[in-house]
């Protein structure tokens, strides 16, 4: 059971990493998005850069959002997930060893979850709280 703890810390780090680059490549191309906009880019005016620049930008918005709703749902502490492996790698032994237990039904949890609308219940709040934020940056 060490080693599974030693795999769940690792892919922790490796999830918190990899959100981390993926927020730093989107802080980018949203910076890139603003620096447009400030040059005076009028999203209304029929010009070849318009034509290029705003659809672009408007798919990193969608970009950024829906990386946003993917690393809170990755988060979910289901032993498939990201978050269920860390669970197992922070929980002390004997209730480790009940989580990783779960594991091989985690996907029928996720899709039962998801039919009962009981996902959102309970991923909704953590959404919106960095969609909120994210609405601050622009």
């Amino acid at each position: 059971m060490q080693v599974a703890r030693q795999a769940g810390a690792i892919s922790g780090h490796c999830f918190v990493s990899s959100l981390c680059c993926k927020f730093f490549f989107d802080l980018c191309t949203l910076f890139d998005f603003l620096l447009k906009l400030l040059i005076g880019l009028d999203p209304g005016s029929s010009s070849l850069a318009a034509a290029v620049i705003m659809p672009l930008a408007l798919m990193a918005k969608g970009s950024i959002i829906i990386n946003l709703v993917l690393a809170v749902f990755n988060a979910f502490p289901v032993p498939p997930l990201d978050g269920g492996r860390v669970l197992v790698g922070l929980l002390p032994e004997p209730h480790a060893s009940i989580v990783a237990r779960v594991e091989p039904y985690g996907f029928l949890i996720i899709m039962v979850l998801l039919m009962t609308d009981a996902l959102d219940a309970l991923m909704g709040p953590a959404v919106r709280f960095l969609l909120g934020i994210f609405e601050l940056l622009l």
